[in-house]
């Protein structure tokens, strides 16, 4: 068994400090947080206008897309 540790004499406190760039990190962080996402309001609008039925896409824009995305995935290959 040990013998129990001395409380007698000067405390001892552990102390930090943060410095002015993590300061600044954590507002900038909180900022944004607190900003909303931009993607919801394009999402909305998108929402909107299918609910609408005003959406409109073109099939050359869909098939572009499509053929970029299959370029690029041969590329990773």
């Amino acid at each position: 068994m040990h013998p129990p540790l001395s409380t007698s004499g000067a405390s001892k406190r552990d102390s930090f400090a943060v410095s002015d760039e993590a300061r600044e990190l954590h507002q900038a962080l909180r900022a944004v947080h607190q900003s909303p996402d931009p993607r919801m309001e394009r999402i909305a609008a998108l929402r909107e206008k299918i609910a609408n039925g005003t959406y409109r896409i073109s099939a050359e824009d869909i098939a572009d897309k499509m053929i970029e995305h299959n370029l690029a995935d041969r590329k990773e290959i």
